[in-house]
């Protein structure tokens, strides 16, 4: 009895013992991404970014240094270009050497502020008005503007052809003749695989939908889901 406690408590210090050096392995592993600036309440602007924009959104970062104390902020306005009304966007978002543990290892943002003026029109300009406050002082005298243009909506190729297609020998058929830009419309019911599309740089580039976005279509394939 006496020697399987002997035993039991070996087991559990070395199971302490264990952890703990893997707590503190884990406590020293070195964090990657951008330094921690020197701690200082007032805020010194600096690197302004635009992000590349999409179809309806447009993003932008603010770069700092100082604002230790997390108190400043940024206003944003926009308005499309040739227009006089200004319109209020969320303010952005502060973000200060967070370290976030991703699957490669802990990574430490910058310090700076982060947003996005949502739900904006295709192909337009727009003007946007940003306004930096910090009761710490280091605030430029005046607003930054910037000028940016949401990127046009995707048109489908106008020189493709349409397929019909009902069965799954002609699915299969479709595939090895399929060309860029090709519509492959598939009626309702189910397609047994296996589907297999052309693979290499010069593989053809095509959509497949349904006949009816109320119509269900299940294509089956031993080797892949389409």
């Amino acid at each position: 009895m006496t020697q399987r406690l002997m035993m039991a408590a070996t087991i559990l210090a070395l199971t302490v013992l264990f952890t703990t050096a893997a707590r503190a392995g884990d406590e020293t592993k070195p964090i990657g991404g951008f330094a921690v600036g020197p701690q200082m309440n007032e805020i010194v602007p600096g690197r302004f970014i635009v992000d590349p924009p999409t179809i309806e959104n447009l993003g932008f970062r603010w770069y700092v240094e100082g604002d230790s104390n997390r108190n400043a902020s940024v206003t944003v306005e926009f308005r499309r270009q040739g227009q006089s009304q200004w319109k209020e966007a969320l303010p952005m978002l502060r973000v200060h050497h967070e370290v976030v543990n991703q699957v490669y290892g802990p990574y430490r943002v910058g310090n700076l502020f982060a947003s996005s003026v949502l739900f904006l029109e295709p192909t337009t300009t727009y003007e946007i008005r940003f306004t930096m406050y910090d009761p710490d002082g280091g605030t430029p005298a005046e607003s930054r503007f910037v000028t940016a243009t949401t990127r046009a909506e995707p048109q489908a190729f106008s020189q493709g052809r349409t397929m019909m297609i009902s069965t799954g020998k002609e699915l299969a058929a479709a595939f090895r003749r399929a060309r860029p830009g090709d519509v492959i419309l598939l009626a309702p019911g189910v397609y047994e695989g296996p589907f297999e599309p052309a693979k290499g740089p010069t593989s053809p580039s095509f959509s497949i939908i349904s006949k009816s976005r109320a119509e269900r279509v299940y294509p089956r394939c031993s080797r892949r889901w389409i």
